[in-house]
């Protein structure tokens, strides 16, 4: 095969029901939810042993927002409330027999479940020569792919729906879980905000939705954004507190603040943050160049150069103090386009599903989850 061809999955058009693979896990994808399984439970029972609890910083503030519902105070403006809101219908559901530390766990560990077999799907559908790389790395991102279902940020919640609108889109054509999935997305986390509009309006320039689909998406926000903004007297509040403690540079940088205020900020703690936020960084350029260069070949590739843009402006315009959020979402958006790249080259392709690539590079991910625990234990508790 030559060096540049285009396996013949990836050279169809986006997507039609009968060439959607078999819904079935394969053994490979079991051995994946597996060692996650273990990883999660090793990290809580850490944690357990340590006497650290998850129930605090912004997953104690959503639990306390769920408890009370109709009174969030300042957190109105902080976050949407879909995650509050799931926890307190969650709650309800259980007549509240299960504790809130055991509920947000469940859900996020459901969520990731979901995620992987959306990734699974999807990168089968269109990179099959590294589906099982793009599956690993999304399920043990690196530092997050665990530790954040293990302490449970609304992260999980709101990247398993992009996941699956992105399924419904692409694999599945199901419209109304398309858009089930993004307009529950938006009221989940705002970072999914750019993720959502690329894709409704993707799907509505294809002729994927109707121009009253595609407003319907937005529907739930819509309403929303209008009685705060009634109540709060102020057109500008889903902004206001991430411009000021998000997006305000800590430093002379007006931007990249994140990546290079943080290296030159000094100390090798700083350094280290810096080394592995700016290979993240240049990982995503790579990949989103060479999408863009091909995607003349098929329109996949342009989605996908779209849907990394927002992930790249965020490591751009965050703060030293957010840009972690930076690596978090770089869980949703990098995967299944950095597979899509290397099924491209049969070479690289051959080396992500040789065994000994494989088992150091799973020993490689997982060895960052453990990393990133450690630190959150050392955060907290010191």
């Amino acid at each position: 095969m030559n060096m540049t061809t285009v396996p013949t999955p990836a050279r169809n058009e986006l997507s039609s029901v009968s060439d959607c693979q078999s819904n079935t896990l394969t053994i490979s994808t079991r051995l994946i939810l597996f060692v996650g399984i273990v990883v999660y439970f090793a990290i809580s029972i850490l944690w357990q042993m340590r006497g650290f609890s998850t129930l605090q910083g912004d997953v104690g503030l959503y639990v306390h927002w769920s408890q009370n519902i109709t009174e969030p105070g300042k957190l109105i403006t902080w976050w949407v409330p879909g995650y509050p809101w799931l926890i307190w219908a969650m709650r309800c559901c259980t007549f509240g027999l299960i504790s809130d530390l055991i509920l947000t766990k469940s859900i996020m560990l459901f969520c990731w479940f979901a995620g992987v077999y959306f990734i699974m799907q999807l990168c089968q559908r269109f990179a099959p020569f590294t589906a099982n790389f793009g599956t690993w790395l999304y399920a043990l991102f690196p530092f997050v792919g665990i530790t954040i279902v293990a302490f449970p940020f609304s992260d999980n919640v709101a990247i398993a729906l992009i996941l699956g609108a992105m399924y419904f889109l692409l694999c599945n054509e199901q419209r109304v879980w398309f858009i089930c999935c993004c307009a529950t997305a938006i009221m989940m986390h705002k970072v999914t905000w750019p993720f959502v509009f690329i894709l409704s309006l993707w799907a509505w320039w294809h002729g994927k939705l109707k121009w009253w689909q595609f407003i319907l998406v937005y529907v739930p926000l819509c309403v929303y954004f209008v009685a705060v903004s009634a109540i709060l007297r102020d057109l500008f509040w889903p902004f206001r507190f991430h411009m000021e403690h998000a997006f305000k540079s800590e430093s002379h940088l007006p931007l990249f603040d994140g990546l290079v205020g943080t290296l030159l900020a000094g100390g090798s703690q700083n350094a280290v943050k810096a080394l592995i936020l700016i290979s993240l960084f240049v990982v995503h350029l790579l990949t989103a160049a060479w999408l863009l260069m091909n995607a003349y070949k098929n329109r996949l590739y342009l989605l996908m150069f779209l849907l990394l843009l927002p992930s790249i402006a965020y490591g751009v315009v965050l703060n030293q103090y957010e840009i972690w959020a930076f690596v978090r979402f770089a869980k949703l958006a990098l995967p299944l386009p950095l597979a899509i790249v290397l099924s491209n080259y049969p070479f690289l392709a051959g080396c992500t599903r040789h065994p000994a690539f494989l088992g150091v590079f799973v020993v490689g991910l997982v060895a960052t989850n453990f990393a990133w625990a450690s630190y959150l234990l050392s955060f907290y508790t010191s």
